[in-house]
């Protein structure tokens, strides 16, 4: 029996390969993802004679039920797949069935159809006699069962399995070999491997026979506390030169001098004149990856095979894996060098923490990415609180499944600097203190933290927000691509490709090389400076596709501080809203945030194989709104560097599931690619064809906008003393390629809610949005919100939020519109709503009737005060019903900067709310516009008159002191 709760460490040298699937709840191992064996050529000792039975508990080796004594135990698709297809299970008891692998046997009752989300067994015949199954990792599958490695069968379309190991004694394999095979050893009871003890106890309650032999392995490391506050590690630039820094065991880091990350540098600078490429794929190791030395050594696994924590590179300049760590970057600096900043794409972080009880104290010093990896890596945190980027089974690949939890972190004391994404990035930390830092020139985010716990984040200021980003989001694709791109030119470099509309074919190595030289000259231009002809094709496509025209962020969210519920954070806003609390933010300063989102749409293609969403290798979508991809006239297929990339992997590697990965889908498009005078829009594929979804950006993520601080989902949070000002969204409008829409439904469960997100919502600003959370906001000034063209928000309490207001919020200076005319503002038709302001808006909750628990609601103390200037600006705005407090008139945007008392909007008849609290319920109460402007008459003569009051007494104070000096 391979029972690998006993030593999982020894037994598993005995297999071709081994990987981690399943979840936190069922850590499963199996083959990795370029491994199609089953048990038989899966488990190394095995040969042709050799028998397989299954033990269901770790209990006892019996025969399987069909495949006799050449069955093994299975997991399907559900637990191996990043992203879960369901299938019904088995949907009739006849002897028609015995090949369809859904009549097989599965050990496991919990797998039943029905039993699960997304289990219904709608084409069950009798669900309730018959165990169908939809997902198992006990099924019972012959031992030459094989897994299925062409694309759309291993993840998308098929049922899949892999053969498997638990260690939780759920099931067990058994093999025996051919007795005269035999061999006997002698080995002495002190070269026996020790036994876990984990499960020593259920062994022995079980009356099993437990041989006198077995040697218990009782060591421990016992933890202390004490200890770890005792340990301390000092950081320098050399421990920064060839990796993440990852924190494994607890303690205190501090820093003793600034660092400039830029891990495996390139021994010397490139030259252009020379032909050195800085994105060259055809070598063992890239510059500003891994090595292949790393990676097989299993210290940054993931860049050649694939998938893992960095397959998409160094994702952190320091990983915190244990816990009881303190930083200190002792008054120093960390950051990344220029080159790595551009080349980095697989370290996705300069340090990241991996255990608990770890502080890192920045001393005073800073930690940033140098401009070149910053340009070579587009995917990066300076500090990462946990393993990877992405929780299990999400992620534009696989990430790994094992998440681990890290509580007790603090980081303080120094700067964040400049990074590719976030300064901070994390998931599912707890009891973890910010404090004391100035983060800035991130990307993206400063803060990010999901189904965090227990959190404080004090005394920071977060801002500005990297106005100089050279590249826009199709450049980070060009970097991670590399190891793919050198795969399909290894397997594939002289096969010969004819894209449509063009006179000539060409070789995959020439598509290949064709991106690799467009992004060298964008390389060169930005870090060196060197000019290109303004004629030449290559630079013209080059700047078109990869150079971001304006330096602000492109992509559709940018953020100050982001707490959101269990999860990433990319999809709609409100559907990650659990496992997070305690989280109070206090005396936090952010500022200077500065996006100019580029929108762009997910294709749905509709043709025999059904509906299927057009995606790249890691969930990117296809230039189709900025990139020159079609001609808008004729529809034909023109393509720029990186789409004949995708077409060219579809046309190859269709055979090969891993490095296509889970998510690439082209196939409805290839006629279209590679027919001459094929119409996008009319090429068979049904009488839908090819339909947009609008509202994304580059990497198909749903846009947001630029926001200081987002809550999703929190329960007990604390906004105390936060100072939000000049958030700025230069985003266009929304495209009306979708035609009239109040909310987007990418695909089925990635739906966007108009209550939170109505139309087209990239260009929208908002100071504080919460949704679904709890919690109180108190001393809050919010100033110079500016969206050229759509929502400004002071604070938004959106749906399914309670919030309690104690203090004050002042408002100062928030625009909606500001490139709008009137007569512009009054044309719009969504997704474009006419640009609406509001200092605090209470949104609305349209599933009232069915879901009432949702609507938000919101108290105030008795002392609480809204103030605000008559800067208001917008074409739409809240009233009396839909907001808190005092609110001024807006007036028309056409008038900022001018005379503000000539464009109010919509003036006659502006009730004006104010809030009391009145037996623990919020009442509004309102006062006439026109007596509302007396009153401001009234309080401003008040003012005058004590100011010459004031005046007179100095004078008056004046004239005694020189009599007396007399």
């Amino acid at each position: 029996m391979l029972d690998a709760s006993l030593n999982f460490d020894g037994l598993s040298t005995y297999f071709t390969s081994l990987y981690r699937y399943g979840n936190d709840d069922k850590a499963m191992y199996g083959t990795d993802c370029s491994d199609t064996a089953g048990w038989r050529d899966w488990f190394i000792p095995a040969n042709d004679n050799t028998k397989f039975r299954v033990a269901r508990d770790c209990m006892e080796c019996k025969s399987g039920g069909i495949h006799g004594d050449n069955t093994g135990y299975y997991m399907t698709n559900g637990y191996f797949c990043p992203v879960m297809f369901d299938n019904d299970g088995c949907v009739n008891i006849d002897d028609t069935k015995t090949e369809n692998v859904m009549c097989s046997i599965c050990d496991d009752v919990d797998g039943l159809c029905g039993s699960g989300e997304g289990r219904d067994g709608a084409e069950i015949t009798d669900s309730a006699s018959y165990s169908a199954w939809c997902d198992c990792y006990t099924l019972q599958l012959s031992a030459d069962h094989q897994t299925a490695e062409t694309h759309n069968e291993y993840c998308q379309e098929d049922l899949n399995w892999r053969p498997n190991l638990l260690i939780d004694r759920s099931q067990c394999t058994c093999y025996k070999p051919d007795e005269a095979e035999n061999t006997i050893y002698d080995v002495s009871e002190d070269e026996l491997p020790l036994v876990s003890t984990t499960y020593q106890s259920d062994l022995e309650s079980l009356d099993l026979y437990i041989d006198d032999s077995i040697q218990w392995d009782t060591s421990s490391d016992p933890f202390s506390v004490e200890a770890c506050s005792e340990k301390e590690t000092h950081l320098t630039q050399e421990d920064f030169l060839f990796g993440t820094y990852r924190i494994l065991e607890c303690g205190t880091y501090i820093l003793d001098e600034d660092i400039i990350i830029n891990f495996n540098k390139p021994a010397q600078e490139f030259s252009y004149e020379n032909g050195d490429s800085p994105n060259a794929y055809a070598m063992d190791d890239l510059p500003w990856y891994p090595t292949t030395d790393q990676q097989e050594s299993g210290q940054y696994f993931g860049l050649n095979a694939f998938w893992g924590p960095f397959s998409l590179g160094f994702f952190a300049g320091i990983s915190i894996e244990t816990s009881y760590v303190d930083i200190d970057l002792n008054g120093h600096s960390i950051g990344m060098a220029p080159e790595f900043y551009l080349q980095q794409r697989f370290f996705f972080a300069g340090i990241s923490i991996e255990t608990s009880y770890v502080d890192i104290d920045l001393n005073g010093h800073s930690i940033g990415m140098a401009p070149e990896f910053y340009l070579q890596q587009r995917f990066f945190a300076i500090i990462e609180l946990g393993n990877k980027q992405f929780e299990s089974r999400q992620g534009p690949v696989d990430f790994g499944r094992e998440n681990i939890h890290i509580k007790f972190i603090s980081i303080k004391n120094g700067v964040l600097g400049l990074t590719s994404h976030h300064g901070i990035h994390g998931a599912a930390a707890k009891e973890v203190t910010i404090s004391g830092l100035n983060i800035l020139n991130f990307d993206v985010g400063g803060i990010q933290c999901n189904g965090c716990k227990q959190m404080v984040i004090e005394d920071c200021d977060i801002g500005p927000q990297n106005m100089n980003i050279p590249v826009l989001g199709r450049y980070v694709h060009g970097r991670i691509v590399l190891s793919r791109l050198r795969y399909l030119v290894d397997e594939y470099a002289d096969e010969e490709l004819q894209y449509a509309n063009r006179g000539e074919s060409v070789t995959v190595k020439q598509v290949a090389d064709k991106l690799i030289e467009q992004m060298d000259m964008v390389y060169y231009h930005i870090t060196q400076g060197i000019e290109f002809d303004d004629d030449d094709p290559q630079w013209i496509a080059a700047k078109k596709t990869f150079l971001n025209p304006t330096g602000w962020l492109d992509g559709g969210s940018a953020y100050g501080i982001l707490l959101n519920g269990e999860g990433t954070a990319v999809v709609n806003i409100g559907r990650r809203t659990t496992e997070t609390f305690d989280i109070t933010v206090k005396n936090v300063e952010i500022h200077d945030l500065r996006v100019k989102p580029m929108e762009n749409f997910w294709a749905q293609i509709t043709g025999g194989s059904g509906n299927a969403i057009a995606h790249g290798f890691f969930f990117e979508t296809i230039d189709w709104n900025h990139g020159n991809v079609y001609d808008e006239d004729t529809g034909y297929y023109l393509g720029d560097a990186y789409t004949d990339i995708l077409f060219a992997a579809n046309t190859f590697l269709r055979d090969e599931f891993c490095p296509l990965g889970p998510l690439f889908f082209l196939d409805g498009l290839q006629e279209w690619v590679f027919t001459d005078e094929t119409d996008v829009w009319n090429q068979g594929l049904g009488p839908a064809g090819l339909s947009f979804r609008c509202g994304s950006d580059i990497q198909s993520h749903s846009a947001k906008g630029a926001i200081g601080v987002r809550i999703d989902g929190v329960q007990n949070f604390e906004l105390e003393d936060v100072h939000i000002h000049n958030l700025h969204n230069w985003g266009d409008l929304g495209s009306d390629a979708c035609g009239e829409y109040e909310e987007i439904v990418f695909e089925t469960g990635v739906d966007v809610d108009k209550d939170i997100q109505y139309g087209y919502s990239g260009d929208n600003v908002h100071g504080i949005l919460t949704n679904y959370a709890a919690g109180s906001i108190s001393n809050v000034r919010v100033e110079n919100l500016h969206s050229w063209h759509g929502t400004s928000i002071g604070v938004f309490i959106a749906k399914g939020s309670t919030v309690a207001f104690d203090g004050y919020v002042s408002m100062n200076n928030i625009i909606a519109g500001k490139k709008l005319s009137q007569q512009e503002s009054d044309a719009l038709i969504l997704p474009n709503a006419p640009p609406f302001v509001c200092s605090i808006f209470v949104g609305p909750n349209s599933d009232a009737d069915t879901y009432p628990e949702k609507t938000p609601s919101v108290t105030v103390s008795d002392d609480f005060s809204v103030m605000v200037t008559r800067h208001m600006y917008g074409y739409d705005y809240c009233n009396e019903d839909m907001r808190v407090g005092e609110m001024t008139i807006p007036m028309s945007p056409e008038s900022y900067g001018s005379d503000p008392n000539r464009y109010l909007v919509n003036a006659k008849s502006i009730n004006v709310p104010i809030l009391a609290k009145k037996n623990d319920n919020m009442v509004m109460e309102t006062i006439n516009g026109e007596n509302y402007n007396s009153m401001i008459i009234i309080v401003m003569c008040m003012f005058v008159v004590v100011g010459i009051l004031i005046i007179r007494k100095a004078l008056c104070d004046g004239f005694e002191d020189r009599i007396n000096l007399k």
